[in-house]
């Protein structure tokens, strides 16, 4: 059992008590989706997945609800294989040292247009302060934000070959028969 599986049942235990049940990931489903600009004329959009982690979201009780979760890096897919080998080294996502990105939610607020968590985004072993508006639908939650991919060392420096600015969008589908 790798060390990463050990640690997230360990977690999911002792959070258990505090969070209710915490909600299964549907692997399948699940999926972040990027899109950045490429030399200021193309736009490279793909797909990281691998999903793990702790989810708990109660619309009715924002106070007990929790994100707690990670994607693998390695299953990056921009359609172009020899881009995707090149994104897992360590100029861009360096998996080696860093196989997954991380967010933990610290709080959940409910707004007129849906739901924003706010939290830590974890990449590259840099932490950073995000806010992810949200909406729930069913079994389905859709987040997006932007970030800075320079502010946790990914990709080159300047921004003339890859843009700066990378949207996000996050499909995180929960099990609809937790138990």
């Amino acid at each position: 059992m790798k060390l990463s599986s050990l640690i997230y049942i360990i977690t999911l235990a002792l959070l258990a008590p505090i969070t209710g049940s915490a909600q299964a990931i549907n692997q399948d489903s699940s999926m972040v989706t990027f899109e950045l600009s490429n030399l200021g004329i193309n736009t490279v959009e793909g797909t990281i997945t691998g999903f793990e982690g702790i989810v708990f979201f109660d619309a009715d009780d924002l106070s007990e609800s929790i994100f707690d979760v990670c994607i693998d890096p390695a299953t990056v897919n921009s359609g172009i294989a020899v881009r995707d080998r090149a994104l897992l080294e360590e100029d861009y996502f360096g998996v080696e040292i860093h196989p997954q990105i991380c967010y933990r939610s610290d709080q959940i607020v409910k707004t007129k247009e849906g739901f924003v968590s706010n939290g830590t985004l974890t990449m590259k072993g840099i932490s950073r302060e995000v806010s992810i508006p949200f909406v729930s639908k069913g079994n389905e939650l859709t987040g997006s934000l932007e970030i800075n991919r320079t502010d946790y060392n990914v990709g080159p420096a300047n921004g003339f070959l890859v843009g700066k600015t990378v949207n996000l969008t996050i499909i995180c589908v929960l099990e609809t028969n937790n138990p």
